[in-house]
């Protein structure tokens, strides 16, 4: 057995206190995404596969398209070809985006700093 003095808890998640300005780089990123103020932000980072409901997720989406928002999916899994054919049939191309694995890609890397809230 292991003493607790050899135990060390590590929270997970994001240190953001030693950002200059989060309201400035939450702004930045938006221009660069070209996002609107009004417009709110969904995100699913993870693998993109059924087990996780992602098909509730997309048809609720479908119920507010009124509203003014985009989805982004960030990952890959066996179930995105589906999912995008899923998203074209509801009429959400405008609205859902897929960023696959690419963490080089602009969203992806403002969306893991946490600046498009």
């Amino acid at each position: 057995m292991v003493s607790k003095e050899k135990i060390e808890i590590v929270p997970l998640g994001n240190d953001f206190t030693n950002i200059e300005s989060k309201e400035f780089i939450k702004n930045q990123a938006r221009k660069d995404l070209q996002i609107p103020d009004n417009e709110v932000i969904f995100l699913f980072v993870g693998q993109i596969i059924w087990e996780k409901n992602i098909r509730m997720l997309v048809e609720s989406l479908a119920l507010i398209n009124g509203f003014p928002f985009k989805m982004y999916f960030i990952g890959i899994g066996y179930a995105t070809d589906d999912l995008k054919q899923l998203v074209n049939q509801l009429g959400l191309n405008d609205k859902v985006k897929f960023d696959g694995d690419d963490s080089s890609s602009t969203f992806s890397w403002n969306a893991s700093r946490g600046n498009c809230r």
